[in-house]
């Protein structure tokens, strides 16, 4: 394989290895005292439902459960359940209990699962490329703060500049960020 081939072929890697994130969703304090979370809780669902169906298999307890938060905290799943259906109600998801998804629902039982489907609401108006690689980085991390601190990576990620000849950069100042 030549090096055009292997180039060629890392370019389609990096295209099918982030997620699409609506620039409309990167200030999360204009969306309200749980921005941060809905967007956080909207990248994995969008990353989860990266596969055939195009849609995520996932409730409450597992979403919780894939980002590593405790079960035992009620106030959490409560905060994970409104986080849910605020973002179905602000059309970013649609959420079924069915796999034929017809049945779409606006209550969520803790434990059970049903099928998230990302919409991808405001995309055509403007995405940030939000990797694999760096959501789990954030979900792996040993913080209580890891929907805030992904939110300031999705302000940088943001404003990233792409170049088929150099190494993306992110063009921000610090007063943008914070």
């Amino acid at each position: 394989m030549g090096k055009n081939n292997s180039s060629k072929s890392l370019q389609e890697e990096n295209r099918e290895s982030f997620i699409m994130l609506s620039k409309s969703l990167i200030e999360t304090k204009k969306l309200g005292k749980y921005g941060d979370l809905d967007v956080y809780h909207l990248a994995v669902i969008k990353t989860l439902a990266n596969n055939f169906q195009g849609v995520a298999l996932t409730g409450v307890n597992q979403l919780m459960k894939c980002l590593g938060m405790n079960l035992e905290q009620s106030s959490t799943k409560i905060r994970t359940n409104q986080s849910l259906l605020r973002l179905q109600a602000e059309g970013h998801i649609e959420i079924y209990e069915d796999i034929e998804m017809v049945n779409q629902i606006n209550h969520l039982k803790h434990a059970n699962t049903y099928f998230i489907k990302p919409t991808g609401k405001d995309e055509d108006m403007g995405f940030a490329k939000v990797f694999y690689k760096d959501i789990n980085k954030i979900a792996n991390m040993n913080s209580n703060y890891r929907p805030k601190i992904f939110a300031t990576y999705c302000n940088i990620v943001a404003y990233m500049f792409y170049s088929s000849t150099s190494y993306p950069l992110s063009y921000i100042k610090i007063d943008t960020i914070v």
